[in-house]
């Protein structure tokens, strides 16, 4: 299934209205979930990298900057989840 940023942000809201979300990152927002009931925006870390290296970071300053200010920044339980995503060989699962 493939949904677009909007549909992902309606579906956040209608779920909980109070889930913080990451302005600017858009293009990263993969989905909603979360522990215990909660539903919060979940970014992919490899894209927020990507598009903080468009406005001008290096690699390793983006990877700085969301252990500092993204990941490392916890507000409240309404924070976001950074997730990773690693690609499993079909012959795996």
């Amino acid at each position: 299934m493939t949904n677009t940023t909007a549909e992902i942000l309606d579906r956040l809201s209608a779920a909980n209205p109070e889930a913080l979300t990451l302005d600017g990152m858009d293009k990263a927002l993969v989905g909603i979930g979360g522990p215990f009931n909660e539903v919060l925006a979940i970014y992919d870390r490899a894209v927020l990298v990507v598009i903080l290296r468009h406005g001008g970071l290096t690699e390793e300053e983006a990877d700085e900057y969301i252990n500092v200010n993204v990941s490392g920044a916890y507000v409240g339980k309404q924070t976001p989840i950074i997730a990773e995503f690693f690609t499993r060989n079909e012959n795996t699962l």
